[in-house]
């Protein structure tokens, strides 16, 4: 019996066996993105190596930084934009002498702690990486 002498909606889900159609059965790409319900596909029913980095979106790195005065010691945080998640972050002193104390997740967002030993004024960046999709 071929598909063209089956009436439409002839074969339904409880008319077929378990492991009845197999993927030797399916022509090439017949089951897409539309035949799939929401929610069915998840990290275990993905091949190792499948997705790539440019699969998951672009990156867009967030930026701030604060002045950190000659013994001081500084909080500077930065967001990732909407629509975009955090996925790392970190900092770069201005001067040797500017010792990181904490640098963290925050949120979405980057969470840089410092303090200045540097003998003189100096500023405090901190960056995250945002995931956009």
């Amino acid at each position: 019996m071929t598909s063209g002498k089956l009436a439409k909606d002839s074969v339904l889900t409880d008319k077929i066996a378990n492991d009845a159609v197999t993927t030797g059965k399916l022509a090439p790409e017949a089951v897409d993105t539309g035949k799939l319900a929401n929610n069915s596909v998840n990290s275990a029913k993905i091949q190792n190596g499948q997705v790539r980095a440019a699969d998951l979106g672009s990156i867009v790195q967030a930026t701030n930084s604060a002045p950190v005065a000659d013994t001081a010691s500084v909080t500077v945080t930065v967001n990732c934009p909407a629509g975009t998640t955090v996925i790392a972050g970190g900092f770069q002193p201005a001067n040797f002498g500017v010792e990181a104390t904490s640098s963290l997740r925050l949120g979405n967002g980057w969470r840089y702690q410092a303090i200045n030993k540097s003998g003189g004024a100096s500023t405090a960046p901190v960056f995250a990486y945002c995931l956009s999709g």
